[in-house]
């Protein structure tokens, strides 16, 4: 009887160890996860936010270049007069 219950004991706690150990790895995974979605969310922002900028710049620079030079042409019109 004595090595039954020593079997069952075993059993158990080598049911534990392995519910723990799923656990660890569990708990690891979703921090591993959690700090490689946030690297990847990170890149990714800083890639949205150059693009933008980018193209914020070229705009501004596109719109001061047609200001600029509307307003030599209108000078040389009255000039030609």
């Amino acid at each position: 009887m004595s090595n039954k219950n020593n079997y069952n004991n075993d059993m158990e706690n080598s049911s534990r160890n392995c519910k723990n150990m799923d656990q660890q790895n569990n708990s690891q995974n979703n921090s591993q996860n959690s700090s490689k979605n946030s690297s990847q969310n990170s890149s990714q922002n800083k890639s949205q936010n150059s693009s933008q900028n980018s193209s914020q710049y070229s705009s501004q620079n596109n719109s001061q270049n047609y200001s600029q030079n509307s307003s030599r042409n209108s000078s040389r019109n009255e000039s030609n007069f």
